[in-house]
C-alpha cells in the first residue's frame, strides 16, 4: 500500500473508533499519529473532544475536568465555552 493510502486508512480507522465512542467529528489532531505518542499540545477541541470519555473512565465530574482544562490553556483559548455531557 502506497504511503498515502496507507495514511488515509489509518485516519478512517481513527474517525470510526471517535465516532463509535461518542465524538461525531473529531478533532484533525486526533485523527493523526505522533512520532512520539505523547502530544501535549493538542488542539483545544481535541482537548475537550476527550472530556467525556475521561471523566468516564475515571470516575471524575466532568465539571472539574474543564475547569482543569480551561486552567491550563495557552493564549487565545482561554475564552472557550464549556462542553456539553452526554
Amino acid at each position: 500500500m502506497r504511503p498515502a493510502a496507507a495514511r488515509c486508512a489509518r485516519v478512517a480507522a481513527a474517525t470510526s473508533c471517535w465516532q463509535r465512542s461518542g465524538v461525531p467529528r473529531p478533532a484533525p489532531d486526533l485523527l493523526q499519529d505522533s512520532g512520539s505518542g505523547v502530544d501535549p499540545h493538542i488542539s483545544v477541541a481535541a482537548a475537550r473532544q476527550q472530556l467525556p470519555r475521561l471523566a468516564r473512565e475515571r470516575q471524575l465530574p466532568l465539571a472539574e475536568l474543564e475547569r482543569l482544562l480551561r486552567q491550563n490553556l495557552d493564549g487565545l483559548a482561554a475564552g472557550s465555552t464549556p462542553i456539553q455531557s452526554r
